[in-house]
């Protein structure tokens, strides 16, 4: 019993517990940051799910692009065709900001791949001759960057196929 009131006396002792208690709130935090940002995207794609904006730019970016009488490039100045214009925007626009939320790591990447790779993939192909049309016209290449940036990443490394959970 003696060896325990010296051990729990030494300084060694006190300053390993001081090292354990450091380490455990590293941990702590670290775990709390990353359940944080698998719960922004959860309730990003929860809020998605109800964005009837969101679903119907897909849709037109999709339809158009598999339309053979119509041009992408084209319909930027196009003022018949300014709704779905603003539509396919609508989409841009909201997979931009989810891409720069991935890029400053508010958003968990793996999260967001798993349930949109595929879709983010397809509409930014389908958009891409609007957003060369827009970069051209305004002479900013930066425009939806983060996106095709993302896309290319995503497009080496598509999501596995998996057979069971």
């Amino acid at each position: 019993m003696e060896w325990l009131k010296e051990l729990l006396a030494s300084e060694a002792f006190r300053g390993a517990m001081i090292g354990l208690g450091v380490v455990v709130a590293i941990l702590s935090v670290l775990t709390s940051r990353k359940i944080a940002k698998r719960k922004q995207v959860a309730d990003m794609l929860f809020a998605s799910r109800g964005d009837d904006k969101l679903q119907v730019g897909c849709r037109v970016a999709r339809d158009l692009h598999q339309a053979k009488n119509k041009n992408l490039r084209m319909m930027l100045d196009d003022p018949e065709h300014t709704k779905e214009t603003n539509e396919i925007l609508y989409v841009l626009n909201h997979f931009e900001t989810v891409s720069v939320g991935i890029k400053n790591d508010i958003y968990d990447e793996k999260m967001v791949k798993d349930a949109w790779c595929t879709m983010m993939c397809n509409t930014f192909e389908y958009s891409k001759p609007l957003v060369e049309a827009m970069r051209g016209k305004y002479g900013k290449p930066t425009i939806f960057q983060e996106y095709e940036l993302l896309v290319a990443r995503w497009a080496t490394s598509q999501v596995k196929h998996r057979k069971t959970w």
